[in-house]
């Protein structure tokens, strides 16, 4: 089995920890660690170190090297512009299809938490497993829900098709991407659906066929930048060509598109957390309802409910107050109501064209 790691967005919801030239999986949110570093951590023992890819922006190649110093640098795809999952993935995969277009290859992100480790190891090999005896075939990975989640997508599964050691396989029916609140308490009533982690392993030919199927045009692009992998020419080819991708996600792409009996669904409690805001991340790490998620120099008195990070040394304290994310970093300060984070990426779009670009 391949994988192959997703880091190239930026985390704007995560400000001002997450910036454009430092995104949120490069930096310490667990145990002084990165979500990439997390993320890589998750694969010990199942994937060696060189069937494990990384695409990001070409800006953060240094980055990913120096979180990931064991990773071959040739391992590292370098995306000239950001243009979505829809090229990313393509991109990657027909390399993935170049190297051996019948072993699978998980796709994953660089943002996520996942407390069980070895379930999810167990999982990803036992999707490897059936894809040997069901090669055209896309896999999702999705986590039981904890609750009813309105801004996560939503899998329906449909008959049970084999469960083992706490994974279970399920046919796949059909997508819902962040209901309203009603739909999703109706979704999370029924036991009928799965939160949707994003993941997925299939075959790089079945992928290819996707392309091929949905996407002519950019399969001809993507087979074109495989066939110069590993060549001299190849970044010329890359910044040549990738730009002109459609900007599309792999989602609206693909995924869409696809025929129900086209994919199977394995469902586990993996203790997924998927770090898209600060909210997530409290959630995440939150043992009782009441407890402050702390990182750093924090001290709180008569507080509850609140997270606060400081990556600087002095000391942030927190008094007589609930429900606030607090974040310090060396040049800016956010403080915030834990229901105004959505607000974050709305405020920093002011900042554009101002004095106050400099920080985003």
């Amino acid at each position: 089995m391949r994988v192959v790691i997703f880091a190239g967005g930026i985390g704007t919801r995560m400000w001002p920890l997450s910036r454009v030239n430092t995104p949120k999986q490069f930096n310490p949110v667990l145990d002084n660690k990165s979500t990439l570093e997390l993320m890589y951590q998750n694969l010990a023992g199942l994937v060696p170190d060189d069937k494990i890819f990384v695409s990001t922006n070409k800006q953060y190649v240094d980055l990913v090297s120096q979180k990931l110093p064991q990773l071959p640098p040739s391992n590292i795809f370098q995306e000239p512009q950001m243009r979505d999952l829809g090229p990313a993935v393509g991109y990657a995969i027909a390399v993935m299809n170049q190297i051996d277009p019948d072993e699978p290859v998980a796709i994953l992100w660089s943002d996520d938490l996942i407390k069980k480790a070895d379930l999810f190891r167990k999982l990803l090999d036992f999707a490897a497993g059936y894809l040997k005896q069901h090669a055209n075939q896309l896999v999702y990975v999705g986590q039981q829900p904890l609750y009813a989640d309105q801004n996560k997508g939503w899998i329906k599964r449909g008959q049970a098709l084999k469960h083992y050691q706490g994974i279970s396989m399920y046919q796949f029916l059909e997508w819902h991407y962040r209901p309203p609140l009603a739909l999703a308490q109706q979704y999370f009533k029924s036991g009928n659906y799965a939160v949707n982690t994003g993941y997925f392993v299939s075959t790089p030919r079945f992928i290819m066929h996707l392309y091929q199927q949905f996407a002519p045009e950019m399969y001809q692009q993507i087979s074109k930048l495989a066939a110069s992998w590993g060549q001299k020419q190849h970044h010329k080819h890359l910044s040549r060509i990738y730009p002109k991708m459609e900007k599309i996600s792999f989602d609206d792409l693909i995924v869409s598109k696809t025929a129900p009996e086209d994919a199977v669904v394995l469902m586990a409690d993996l203790g997924w957390y998927g770090f898209g805001d600060w909210q997530s991340i409290k959630q995440a790490l939150q043992i009782s309802p009441n407890q402050n998620v702390t990182h750093g120099h924090v001290h709180t008195h008569n507080a509850a409910d609140n997270l606060i990070y400081n990556y600087t040394d002095q000391l942030v304290t927190v008094v007589g107050c609930d429900e606030l994310v607090v974040v310090n970093t060396p040049d800016a300060l956010l403080v915030c109501h834990q229901d105004a984070i959505p607000d974050i990426k709305a405020m920093l779009k002011t900042f554009k064209q101002t004095e106050l670009e400099k920080y985003t």
